[in-house]
Protein backbone atom coordinates (compact mmCIF):
# COMPACT_ATOMS: atom_id res chain seq x y z
CA UNK A 1 0.00 0.00 0.00
CA UNK A 2 1.21 3.50 -0.78
CA UNK A 3 1.87 5.55 2.31
CA UNK A 4 1.11 9.25 2.30
CA UNK A 5 1.52 11.55 5.24
CA UNK A 6 -0.15 14.96 5.29
CA UNK A 7 0.38 17.03 8.44
CA UNK A 8 -1.26 20.39 8.79
CA UNK A 9 0.92 22.02 11.43
CA UNK A 10 4.58 22.11 12.42
CA UNK A 11 5.68 19.27 14.71
CA UNK A 12 8.55 19.92 17.06
CA UNK A 13 11.84 18.06 17.12
CA UNK A 14 10.84 15.70 19.92
CA UNK A 15 7.21 15.13 19.03
CA UNK A 16 6.04 11.87 17.48
CA UNK A 17 3.33 11.98 14.85
CA UNK A 18 0.22 9.98 15.60
CA UNK A 19 -0.71 10.42 11.93
CA UNK A 20 2.52 8.91 10.66
CA UNK A 21 2.28 5.57 8.92
CA UNK A 22 5.81 4.60 9.92
CA UNK A 23 7.89 4.89 13.07
CA UNK A 24 9.76 8.04 14.11
CA UNK A 25 13.16 8.25 15.76
CA UNK A 26 14.10 11.32 17.80
CA UNK A 27 11.11 13.15 16.37
CA UNK A 28 12.20 12.50 12.78
CA UNK A 29 10.61 9.89 10.53
CA UNK A 30 13.14 7.74 8.72
CA UNK A 31 11.82 6.47 5.46
CA UNK A 32 13.18 7.20 1.97
CA UNK A 33 16.29 8.98 0.58
CA UNK A 34 16.70 11.29 -2.35
CA UNK A 35 18.38 11.61 -5.67
CA UNK A 36 20.13 8.45 -6.91
CA UNK A 37 21.85 7.53 -10.17
CA UNK A 38 19.59 5.38 -12.34
CA UNK A 39 20.69 3.06 -15.14
CA UNK A 40 18.68 1.12 -17.70
CA UNK A 41 19.09 -2.59 -17.12
CA UNK A 42 19.34 -5.14 -19.97
CA UNK A 43 15.66 -5.92 -19.50
CA UNK A 44 14.78 -2.28 -20.06
CA UNK A 45 13.68 -1.53 -16.48
CA UNK A 46 15.21 1.11 -14.24
CA UNK A 47 17.85 -0.21 -11.87
CA UNK A 48 20.13 1.48 -9.37
CA UNK A 49 23.87 1.63 -9.93
CA UNK A 50 24.17 2.14 -6.19
CA UNK A 51 21.61 1.88 -3.42
CA UNK A 52 23.07 5.05 -1.95
CA UNK A 53 24.51 6.77 -4.99
CA UNK A 54 23.07 10.22 -4.45
CA UNK A 55 21.26 12.01 -1.67
CA UNK A 56 19.25 15.19 -1.50
CA UNK A 57 17.72 17.54 1.01
CA UNK A 58 15.10 20.09 0.10
CA UNK A 59 12.85 22.68 1.64
CA UNK A 60 9.81 23.85 -0.28
CA UNK A 61 7.28 26.47 0.78
CA UNK A 62 4.58 28.89 -0.30
CA UNK A 63 3.86 32.40 0.97
CA UNK A 64 0.25 33.54 0.47
CA UNK A 65 1.13 37.18 1.20
CA UNK A 66 3.81 37.06 -1.50
CA UNK A 67 1.60 34.91 -3.76
CA UNK A 68 4.65 32.73 -4.37
CA UNK A 69 5.92 29.18 -4.03
CA UNK A 70 9.53 28.02 -4.12
CA UNK A 71 12.01 25.25 -3.45
CA UNK A 72 15.68 25.03 -2.45
CA UNK A 73 17.60 21.74 -2.83
CA UNK A 74 21.16 20.50 -2.47
CA UNK A 75 22.80 17.17 -3.25
CA UNK A 76 26.08 15.47 -4.04
CA UNK A 77 24.84 15.05 -7.60
CA UNK A 78 23.43 17.57 -10.09
CA UNK A 79 20.21 19.04 -8.69
CA UNK A 80 18.67 21.67 -11.02
CA UNK A 81 17.56 19.26 -13.73
CA UNK A 82 16.19 16.58 -11.40
CA UNK A 83 14.69 17.70 -8.12
CA UNK A 84 12.76 20.99 -8.45
CA UNK A 85 9.53 21.07 -10.41
CA UNK A 86 7.50 24.23 -10.02
CA UNK A 87 4.84 26.42 -11.52
CA UNK A 88 2.88 29.40 -10.28
CA UNK A 89 1.11 28.36 -7.08
CA UNK A 90 2.64 24.90 -6.66
CA UNK A 91 6.06 23.30 -6.25
CA UNK A 92 7.17 19.64 -6.11
CA UNK A 93 10.36 18.01 -4.81
CA UNK A 94 11.18 14.95 -6.94
CA UNK A 95 13.63 12.93 -4.83
CA UNK A 96 14.62 9.36 -4.04
CA UNK A 97 14.60 7.57 -7.37
CA UNK A 98 13.32 10.60 -9.28
CA UNK A 99 10.56 10.01 -11.79
CA UNK A 100 9.60 13.06 -13.81
CA UNK A 101 6.24 11.76 -14.99
CA UNK A 102 5.11 11.18 -11.41
CA UNK A 103 6.23 14.63 -10.27
CA UNK A 104 4.71 16.27 -13.35
CA UNK A 105 1.43 14.46 -12.70
CA UNK A 106 1.30 15.86 -9.16
CA UNK A 107 1.86 19.38 -10.43
CA UNK A 108 -0.72 19.03 -13.20
CA UNK A 109 -3.37 17.59 -10.90
CA UNK A 110 -2.90 20.33 -8.30
CA UNK A 111 -3.06 22.99 -11.01
CA UNK A 112 -6.34 21.43 -12.17
CA UNK A 113 -7.85 21.82 -8.69
CA UNK A 114 -7.13 18.51 -6.97
CA UNK A 115 -6.16 18.67 -3.24
CA UNK A 116 -2.44 18.08 -2.75
CA UNK A 117 -2.97 14.78 -0.90
CA UNK A 118 -5.25 13.45 -3.60
CA UNK A 119 -2.88 14.58 -6.33
CA UNK A 120 0.02 12.86 -4.61
CA UNK A 121 -1.88 9.60 -4.12
CA UNK A 122 -3.13 9.56 -7.71
CA UNK A 123 0.32 10.19 -9.16
CA UNK A 124 1.94 7.55 -6.97
CA UNK A 125 -0.65 4.94 -8.00
CA UNK A 126 0.95 4.84 -11.46
CA UNK A 127 4.59 5.28 -10.36
CA UNK A 128 6.94 2.44 -11.40
CA UNK A 129 8.74 2.45 -8.03
CA UNK A 130 6.81 4.34 -5.30
CA UNK A 131 8.70 2.61 -2.49
CA UNK A 132 11.94 4.14 -3.78
CA UNK A 133 10.62 7.68 -4.13
CA UNK A 134 10.53 10.69 -1.84
CA UNK A 135 8.12 13.37 -2.99
CA UNK A 136 6.83 16.54 -1.41
CA UNK A 137 4.34 19.12 -2.65
CA UNK A 138 3.21 22.52 -1.40
CA UNK A 139 0.60 24.74 -3.04
CA UNK A 140 -1.24 27.97 -2.46
CA UNK A 141 -4.72 27.10 -1.20
CA UNK A 142 -7.05 29.81 0.18
CA UNK A 143 -9.13 27.06 1.77
CA UNK A 144 -6.36 26.27 4.27
CA UNK A 145 -5.92 28.30 7.50
CA UNK A 146 -2.39 29.30 6.46
CA UNK A 147 -3.26 29.66 2.79
CA UNK A 148 -0.91 26.77 1.98
CA UNK A 149 -1.57 23.04 1.48
CA UNK A 150 1.23 20.52 2.06
CA UNK A 151 1.76 16.78 1.61
CA UNK A 152 4.66 14.33 1.36
CA UNK A 153 5.43 10.72 0.56
CA UNK A 154 8.46 8.69 1.58
CA UNK A 155 8.95 5.16 0.30
CA UNK A 156 10.09 2.28 2.47
CA UNK A 157 12.95 0.83 0.43
CA UNK A 158 15.62 3.51 0.94
CA UNK A 159 17.01 4.31 4.41
CA UNK A 160 17.98 7.29 6.53
CA UNK A 161 15.37 9.91 5.64
CA UNK A 162 13.61 12.62 7.58
CA UNK A 163 10.55 14.73 6.95
CA UNK A 164 9.00 17.74 8.66
CA UNK A 165 5.76 19.34 7.52
CA UNK A 166 5.11 22.84 8.81
CA UNK A 167 2.37 25.41 8.43
CA UNK A 168 3.61 26.65 5.05
CA UNK A 169 6.54 24.38 4.17
CA UNK A 170 7.90 20.85 3.91
CA UNK A 171 11.49 19.83 4.68
CA UNK A 172 12.69 16.46 3.36
CA UNK A 173 16.13 14.84 3.38
CA UNK A 174 17.94 11.53 3.10
CA UNK A 175 21.29 9.86 3.76
CA UNK A 176 22.37 12.74 5.95
CA UNK A 177 24.99 12.92 8.68
CA UNK A 178 22.30 13.73 11.24
CA UNK A 179 18.69 12.55 11.60
CA UNK A 180 17.85 16.08 12.73
CA UNK A 181 18.52 17.67 9.33
CA UNK A 182 14.86 18.29 8.52
CA UNK A 183 14.32 19.93 11.90
CA UNK A 184 17.41 22.09 11.36
CA UNK A 185 16.13 23.31 7.99
CA UNK A 186 12.64 23.87 9.40
CA UNK A 187 13.93 25.89 12.35
CA UNK A 188 16.11 28.06 10.11
CA UNK A 189 13.23 28.70 7.72
CA UNK A 190 10.85 29.71 10.51
CA UNK A 191 13.36 31.93 12.32
CA UNK A 192 14.65 33.82 9.27
CA UNK A 193 13.14 37.17 8.26
CA UNK A 194 12.80 38.20 4.63
CA UNK A 195 11.09 37.32 1.38
CA UNK A 196 10.45 33.67 0.53
CA UNK A 197 13.66 33.28 -1.50
CA UNK A 198 15.74 34.67 1.38
CA UNK A 199 14.19 32.24 3.88
CA UNK A 200 14.65 29.25 1.56
CA UNK A 201 18.31 30.13 1.09
CA UNK A 202 18.87 30.50 4.84
CA UNK A 203 17.24 27.13 5.53
CA UNK A 204 19.47 25.39 3.00
CA UNK A 205 22.87 27.00 3.70
CA UNK A 206 22.51 27.76 7.41
CA UNK A 207 23.29 24.27 8.70
CA UNK A 208 26.80 23.53 9.91
CA UNK A 209 29.48 22.20 7.52
CA UNK A 210 29.41 18.87 9.34
CA UNK A 211 25.74 18.35 8.47
CA UNK A 212 24.39 17.26 5.10
CA UNK A 213 25.06 14.52 2.59
CA UNK A 214 27.41 11.87 4.00
CA UNK A 215 29.72 12.28 0.97
CA UNK A 216 29.55 16.06 0.81
CA UNK A 217 27.31 18.45 -1.10
CA UNK A 218 28.27 20.08 -4.39
CA UNK A 219 25.17 21.02 -6.41
CA UNK A 220 22.20 23.15 -5.44
CA UNK A 221 19.19 24.96 -6.88
CA UNK A 222 16.67 27.54 -5.70
CA UNK A 223 13.65 28.78 -7.62
CA UNK A 224 10.56 30.81 -6.70
CA UNK A 225 7.45 31.19 -8.87
CA UNK A 226 4.84 33.93 -8.58
CA UNK A 227 1.98 35.06 -10.80
CA UNK A 228 1.88 38.54 -9.31
CA UNK A 229 5.44 39.76 -8.91
CA UNK A 230 6.62 42.86 -10.77
CA UNK A 231 7.64 41.12 -14.01
CA UNK A 232 5.15 38.23 -13.98
CA UNK A 233 4.03 39.18 -17.49
CA UNK A 234 7.56 38.40 -18.67
CA UNK A 235 8.31 35.37 -16.49
CA UNK A 236 6.72 33.67 -13.46
CA UNK A 237 10.20 33.06 -12.03
CA UNK A 238 10.69 35.74 -9.37
CA UNK A 239 13.95 34.29 -7.99
CA UNK A 240 16.44 31.73 -9.26
CA UNK A 241 19.93 30.45 -8.43
CA UNK A 242 21.83 27.33 -9.51
CA UNK A 243 25.20 25.77 -8.66
CA UNK A 244 26.74 22.63 -10.14
CA UNK A 245 29.77 20.74 -8.80
CA UNK A 246 31.19 23.25 -6.37
CA UNK A 247 32.82 22.56 -3.02
CA UNK A 248 31.79 26.07 -1.99
CA UNK A 249 28.20 25.71 -3.15
CA UNK A 250 26.86 27.74 -0.19
CA UNK A 251 28.89 30.81 -1.21
CA UNK A 252 28.14 30.31 -4.90
CA UNK A 253 24.39 29.81 -4.40
CA UNK A 254 24.23 32.82 -2.09
CA UNK A 255 25.96 35.03 -4.67
CA UNK A 256 23.86 33.73 -7.56
CA UNK A 257 20.64 34.51 -5.68
CA UNK A 258 21.87 37.90 -4.47
CA UNK A 259 22.89 38.85 -8.02
CA UNK A 260 19.47 37.85 -9.32
CA UNK A 261 17.46 39.62 -6.60
CA UNK A 262 19.60 42.77 -6.53
CA UNK A 263 19.73 43.38 -10.27
CA UNK A 264 16.30 42.18 -11.41
CA UNK A 265 13.76 42.57 -8.58
CA UNK A 266 12.43 45.42 -6.43
CA UNK A 267 13.53 45.68 -2.81
CA UNK A 268 11.39 43.89 -0.25
CA UNK A 269 10.97 45.65 3.14
CA UNK A 270 11.23 42.24 4.84
CA UNK A 271 14.85 42.02 3.67
CA UNK A 272 15.88 45.25 5.38
CA UNK A 273 18.53 45.03 8.11
CA UNK A 274 20.12 47.58 10.41
CA UNK A 275 22.79 49.66 8.68
CA UNK A 276 25.40 49.35 11.40
CA UNK A 277 28.44 51.59 11.50
CA UNK A 278 30.61 48.70 10.31
CA UNK A 279 28.33 47.96 7.36
CA UNK A 280 28.07 51.64 6.45
CA UNK A 281 31.83 52.07 6.56
CA UNK A 282 32.40 49.06 4.32
CA UNK A 283 29.87 50.32 1.78
CA UNK A 284 31.39 53.81 1.87
CA UNK A 285 34.84 52.38 1.18
CA UNK A 286 33.61 50.40 -1.84
CA UNK A 287 31.57 53.32 -3.21
CA UNK A 288 34.64 55.51 -2.84
CA UNK A 289 36.79 53.04 -4.77
CA UNK A 290 34.12 52.95 -7.45
CA UNK A 291 34.20 56.77 -7.57
CA UNK A 292 30.61 57.28 -6.51
CA UNK A 293 31.51 58.67 -3.08
CA UNK A 294 33.99 61.35 -2.12
CA UNK A 295 33.24 61.77 1.59
CA UNK A 296 34.75 60.42 4.78
CA UNK A 297 34.83 56.64 5.25
CA UNK A 298 33.74 56.73 8.86
CA UNK A 299 30.45 54.81 9.04
CA UNK A 300 28.42 57.98 9.49
CA UNK A 301 25.65 57.93 6.90
CA UNK A 302 25.34 61.38 5.32
CA UNK A 303 23.34 62.97 2.50
CA UNK A 304 26.41 62.53 0.31
CA UNK A 305 26.58 58.82 1.16
CA UNK A 306 22.88 58.41 0.34
CA UNK A 307 23.34 60.20 -2.98
CA UNK A 308 26.30 58.00 -3.88
CA UNK A 309 24.24 54.89 -3.10
CA UNK A 310 21.47 56.06 -5.43
CA UNK A 311 23.95 56.71 -8.22
CA UNK A 312 25.50 53.29 -7.67
CA UNK A 313 22.06 51.72 -8.08
CA UNK A 314 21.39 53.65 -11.27
CA UNK A 315 24.61 52.25 -12.76
CA UNK A 316 24.30 48.70 -11.41
CA UNK A 317 20.74 47.51 -10.69
CA UNK A 318 17.30 47.82 -12.25
CA UNK A 319 15.55 49.23 -9.15
CA UNK A 320 17.04 52.02 -7.03
CA UNK A 321 17.31 51.20 -3.34
CA UNK A 322 17.57 53.79 -0.56
CA UNK A 323 18.14 53.59 3.16
CA UNK A 324 15.09 53.89 5.42
CA UNK A 325 15.01 55.79 8.70
CA UNK A 326 12.55 54.05 10.99
CA UNK A 327 10.64 55.18 14.05
CA UNK A 328 13.44 53.91 16.29
CA UNK A 329 15.65 56.52 14.55
CA UNK A 330 17.86 53.73 13.23
CA UNK A 331 18.75 53.51 9.55
CA UNK A 332 18.03 50.32 7.60
CA UNK A 333 19.06 49.08 4.16
CA UNK A 334 18.10 46.17 1.92
CA UNK A 335 20.30 43.21 2.89
CA UNK A 336 20.27 42.00 -0.73
CA UNK A 337 21.88 45.26 -1.89
CA UNK A 338 24.41 45.15 0.95
CA UNK A 339 25.45 41.65 -0.08
CA UNK A 340 25.53 42.58 -3.75
CA UNK A 341 27.93 45.47 -3.06
CA UNK A 342 30.19 43.66 -0.59
CA UNK A 343 30.28 40.32 -2.46
CA UNK A 344 30.28 41.80 -5.95
CA UNK A 345 33.19 44.17 -5.31
CA UNK A 346 35.94 41.52 -4.97
CA UNK A 347 34.45 39.71 -7.97
CA UNK A 348 35.08 42.75 -10.14
CA UNK A 349 31.49 42.75 -11.36
CA UNK A 350 30.37 46.18 -10.15
CA UNK A 351 30.14 49.05 -12.63
CA UNK A 352 31.95 52.20 -11.46
CA UNK A 353 30.87 55.82 -11.85
CA UNK A 354 32.53 56.10 -15.26
CA UNK A 355 30.46 53.25 -16.65
CA UNK A 356 33.34 50.74 -16.80
CA UNK A 357 33.75 47.60 -14.70
CA UNK A 358 35.92 48.02 -11.64
CA UNK A 359 39.29 46.35 -12.03
CA UNK A 360 38.89 45.83 -15.78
Amino acid sequence: MLRIKTIWRFRGRDEASEASTTSWRSGVRWVAPALVILALSPSGSWASQSEEAGHTRSILACDSDEDACGIASVSYLTVPGFVPLADSGVVVANQGFPHHATARSILTLVKSGEPVGTALATALSTSPYPNRQQLAVVALDPGQPTGVARAAHTGSRLPRDCEVIGDTFVAVANTQTTPKMCNLMAELFVSTQGRLATRLLAALVGTSPEDGDVRGETSAALVVYSESWRFAALTPVSAIANVNRSRSWETDLHWDLVANLATDTPADPRDEILLTRTRAQRIQRILKDLRFYDGAVNGEWSIEAESSLVHFCINNVFFVRRTALREDEERYLDSVLIDYITLGYPRGILVDATGGRFGS
